[in-house]
């Protein structure tokens, strides 16, 4: 089963703006005419790598065509393009002494450790509220304390923006506000601290189609810290092996199978050496997390055999809520595909339940859902209720 829905009125309505004919754009794109024709008459869904190739052709951004956007509820006046602007602060420019008493570095730790508690809960709006006066509040501490101290909350408070960008498709700012967590770290005293955002900065590289470059970031980084055969540093490892797993994926996501399993296998390597799941700067590597990818890259190549195989070896209590859903969400895809509808609808519902705001964020709950629907004469409770949350009807 292809992972988006339809985007044939968007495709349409970009390629006659542009004044091309589907020829034209099948020549550009490298797709045929007919794939393309029936994408935009809505007979076809198109897969990520294909909306990638019309994307890139069009000259625009994937979110464009698939209409990825901004569906927080708002917690008060908390909002999404606070966030943005708060990447984009012109105060970084110029700055100057903060006009109250700056927050402590410990006190700026634990709003981040709420933050985190914010996002893999799927509460969006709760993290909306927080992530713009945390990074102001960083700014002035760092004007105050000097970079040192403050690096560790700073970088993660770019990071939790990132996340919520990339959620909310703002790819362009995600990608500067990964790039600050990566260069905020580095001021920092931990050798491993920014290695862990460069997987977030080739998942948002992801995102955006940027897969070579997305692989070969996270492959010179690994190049850089690769531990010995023998070597126990669980840090070192867990970072390694994270970043492997990040390049498997990416691979995966581009279909290039045999790559992605000699990834998958080093990332496996280092995982075999931990002795229980690790979450260091809040991104967990383990046994469960190799299992959770190993099922999200044969659900991405098309082989749910291997993928429902490989779900058996996910420990749900080693995840957190957005994890585990998001690895439901691959568990369905693949029971879809083997048209298990019934058990995929339970599934997905599990998932809607962890938390529907951060559910209708996701392009692939979207897909799930709509071939259920189409496969049922009368939509169950679960269903509807699933409907509702990503469509609002």
């Amino acid at each position: 089963m292809d992972e988006t829905t339809s985007i044939g009125p968007t495709l349409r309505s970009r390629r006659e703006q542009l004044g091309w004919t589907q020829e034209y754009l099948a020549e550009r794109s490298g797709l045929s005419t007919d794939y393309i024709g029936r994408i935009e008459r809505g007979t076809r869904t198109a897969s990520l790598q294909t909306i990638m190739r019309l994307a890139r052709a069009l000259d625009c951004d994937p979110g464009d065509l698939t209409g990825k956007t901004n569906r927080v509820q708002p917690i008060g006046d908390s909002s999404v393009l606070a966030v943005r602007d708060a990447v984009y602060d012109p105060a970084l420019l110029l700055p100057g002494p903060p006009e109250g008493e700056p927050t402590p570095p410990r006190e700026l730790m634990r709003t981040v450790e709420k933050g985190y508690g914010a996002y893999f809960s799927g509460e969006f709006g709760a993290l909306a509220a927080m992530v713009p006066r945390l990074l102001t509040q960083c700014r002035d501490a760092r004007h105050a304390h000097g970079i040192t101290p403050v690096a560790a909350p700073y970088a993660h408070a770019y990071d939790l923006a990132a996340a919520l960008l990339v959620h909310t498709g703002k790819d362009d700012a995600a990608l500067a506000a990964i790039e600050r967590a990566v260069l905020t770290a580095r001021e920092g005293n931990d050798e491993f601290r920014p290695v862990s955002f460069l997987g977030t900065y080739a998942w948002v590289l992801l995102h955006m189609g940027r897969y070579r470059e997305a692989e070969s970031l996270v492959v010179r980084a690994a190049d850089d810290i690769a531990p010995r055969m023998s070597d126990t540093d669980e840090p070192r490892l867990a970072a390694w092996g994270g970043l492997m797993m990040q390049a498997a994926v990416v691979t995966a996501t581009d279909h290039r199978s045999d790559q992605a399993e000699t990834y998958l296998a080093a990332a496996r390597s280092a995982a075999v050496r931990m002795p229980q799941e690790q979450r260091r700067y809040w991104i967990s590597f383990g046994p469960t997390q190799v299992a959770v990818q190993s099922t999200h890259i044969h659900t991405t190549l098309d082989q749910p055999d291997k993928a429902l195989k490989a779900a058996r070896d996910v420990q749900p209590n080693d995840l957190l809520s957005i994890q585990y859903g998001r690895h439901l969400l691959d568990v369905a895809q693949s029971q879809v595909a083997r048209r298990r509808t019934d058990e995929a609808m339970v599934t997905a519902a599990k998932a809607h339940e962890l938390s529907p705001e951060w559910f209708r964020h996701q392009r692939v709950a979207d897909a799930v859902v709509e071939e259920i629907r189409r496969r049922k004469a009368r939509p169950p409770e679960p269903l509807a209720a699933m409907l509702t949350t990503l469509r609002g009807n």
